[in-house]
């Protein structure tokens, strides 16, 4: 399991920051992070940007002959479908509910790392989240 916690002040607007953040807008910012992280995971990308490590040829092999489809980190589906996360007064932790996923973010010694989280708040799109805040509270 691996999981990451944003805290409000290290992502809201100044305008922000002077309202009472309370769980409703953690849950809106978890929303935005999580639609973030399932299209990078979609576009084989890490936080980043970066494309992630190509598969060796070998896997390329193994996953045509297991299952005619090649979907980096997506043999089964676990790992995807275990992304969550949990909205509190003024932060969110967001993370991967399957074990292994771990190995994926910091690399194995046979396996290079393919980051699935961020890790910094410099890979968080914290302009998107005061757009969708902005938004949210306009209404």
């Amino acid at each position: 399991m691996f999981k990451i916690t944003i805290k409000a002040d290290d992502i809201l607007d100044d305008v922000y920051k002077k309202l009472d953040i309370n769980k409703p807008t953690m849950q809106i910012i978890g929303q935005v992070v999580e639609s973030d992280i399932l299209l990078n995971f979609r576009d084989g990308k890490d936080p980043s940007g970066k494309k992630w490590t190509p598969l060796k040829p070998n896997t390329v092999r193994k996953k045509l002959k297991k299952s005619g489809v090649v979907k980096m980190l997506q043999d089964t589906g676990n790992l995807k479908k275990s992304l969550n996360y949990k909205a509190y007064k003024n932060k969110v932790k967001i993370g991967y509910g399957a074990k292994y996923s771990i190995y994926h973010q910091m690399g194995t010694k046979y396996m290079p790392i393919r980051k699935i989280l961020p890790t910094n708040i410099t890979e968080i799109d914290i302009d998107r989240i005061n757009e969708v805040l902005r938004e949210y509270f306009k209404n």
